[in-house]
């Protein structure tokens, strides 16, 4: 299912034609952030962070990738300010 994406919502599941590329676009960034190559999660939804492990509010575990280690770091001493 290359380019195709799996949206959670609340209540429902959409899968889109879509790359993760353009739906990063598309999304605001001040509300979402990409944290692997397969995961953009709304920021609100993180739970909490441990190592490269992060815990949704819905209780899911998502794996940091390492390229977006730094940025989620970053993200994370903006809220802390």
């Amino acid at each position: 299912m290359k380019d195709y994406i799996q949206l959670y919502l609340k209540e429902r599941k959409i899968i889109t034609y879509l790359t993760m590329k353009r739906i990063e676009e598309i999304l605001p960034a001040n509300e979402f952030m990409r944290v692997s190559r397969s995961y953009i999660i709304r920021k609100s939804a993180i739970k909490s962070i441990n190592g490269n492990m992060l815990e949704t509010t819905v209780g899911e575990e998502v794996m940091i990738g390492g390229t977006y280690t730094e940025a989620i770091r970053n993200e994370i001493n903006e809220w802390l300010r």
